[in-house]
């Protein structure tokens, strides 16, 4: 399911059954349905009926359409989105430099590692980028160098988050690209500092990464499923706790950005002064086409270029126009952009994968 079309104000994807394409246009109500679950749920015993009442919609209608949405793949998950490092995580977008002829067998030793989310081929002499995060008793720095002594890079750069501005991509289906004062909101805001989880709390973290089961109880499913002793109503008092402490950015789905019409996007890296001026973060802001806004680490005559902007678009004409319509807002010219050319992984981190279940805990 890789080809998609884009028409104005139109979305459309490509399913295959039985060797044989052919094209569904998104309904209204589908159109509607993926606004909405991609903004933060009220979590309850069972979520889907809210959902459904705030929609005016049939619970059974709710899920069956869910459902198929996740089929076709445009629904990617259903899960509570962490801070890493709210959980003592600490993490980074890692920057490698490697032989053209090591890429492919650099990328296999990156992928292996737990900690490593995202990893992508980029037209840079840096050109392979990842995320790596690491456990509270690890150091960061330290496993970086290992992978890089692994993979025969001849250089590597580590960019922290010196300052995060935004996070997650809500995307408009069926909408025009306006800047939508509530997804900015939603998306911003202070991250939560750490404080040590008791054992509980980390096994709450753990089944709250779960993919949420399509049932009118779907956290008795998680737990049920996972053998980990654990009340129903509890699970849900934690989840709303680390929601109000900000552990939790939101609870929602996240769609494949490329099977719902946003079929390209680009990493940018502007050139600003240490503390970028709120008047530029605002304009970056405004964009809802700009996923995640950091400010990271520079590295004097390596790179200088602290701002980071992840940018999604409908085409690359799309794209090209917003780029330039952030040039010419910000009045920086002096930035980089830096296509993808190859995905190598893309997939949730699960924090405290490593806990030992004692099912007598609880």
């Amino acid at each position: 399911m890789k080809s998609i079309q884009i028409i104005p104000d139109l979305y459309i994807y490509i399913i295959k059954t039985n060797k044989i394409s052919f094209v569904k246009k998104l309904t209204e109500l589908e159109k509607k349905i993926l606004n909405r679950i991609q903004k933060d749920w009220q979590i309850t015993k069972n979520p889907f009926a809210g959902l459904s009442d705030e929609l005016g919609i049939d619970e059974s209608v709710l899920i069956s359409t869910i459902q198929n949405l996740k089929d076709n793949k445009i629904i990617k998950d259903i899960t509570a989105i962490f801070n890493a490092e709210s959980l003592g995580y600490e993490s980074a977008l890692i920057a490698f430099k490697v032989p053209e002829d090591k890429i492919e067998n650099a990328a296999s030793i990156i992928n292996c590692n737990p900690g490593v989310s995202h990893n992508y081929l980029r037209d840079h002499n840096y050109n392979i980028w990842f995320t790596l995060a690491v456990a509270p008793e690890k150091s960061l720095k330290k496993e970086a160098r290992t992978i890089a002594e692994r993979t025969g890079a001849s250089d590597f750069l580590i960019f922290k988050n010196e300052k995060l501005f935004k996070i997650g991509l809500i995307l408009d289906i069926g909408d025009t690209d306006k800047p939508d004062p509530e997804k900015i909101k939603l998306q911003t805001g202070k991250q939560a500092d750490y404080r040590p989880l008791t054992e509980e709390e980390k096994k709450a973290v753990y089944l709250l990464q779960t993919e949420l089961p399509l049932s009118s109880r779907p956290f008795k499913d998680v737990i049920e499923e996972s053998g980990i002793k654990i009340k129903e109503e509890r699970l849900i008092d934690l989840c709303n706790i680390f929601k109000k402490e900000k552990i939790i950015r939101r609870y929602s789905a996240i769609l494949k950005h490329t099977q719902a019409g946003f079929s390209h996007n680009a990493m940018t890296a502007w050139k600003v002064a240490q503390k970028a001026d709120s008047e530029t973060v605002k304009i970056f802001l405004s964009l809802p086409s700009i996923s995640h806004l950091y400010l990271r680490t520079i590295h004097p005559g390596k790179w200088e270029h602290g701002l980071f902007a992840m940018i999604h678009a409908k085409s690359e004409k799309d794209l090209n126009s917003i780029i330039k319509k952030l040039e010419k807002k910000s009045g920086i010219n002096d930035y980089l952009v830096l296509h993808s050319l190859k995905e190598f992984k893309k997939q949730r981190i699960r924090y405290f994968s490593d806990i030992k279940i004692n099912n007598n805990s609880f």
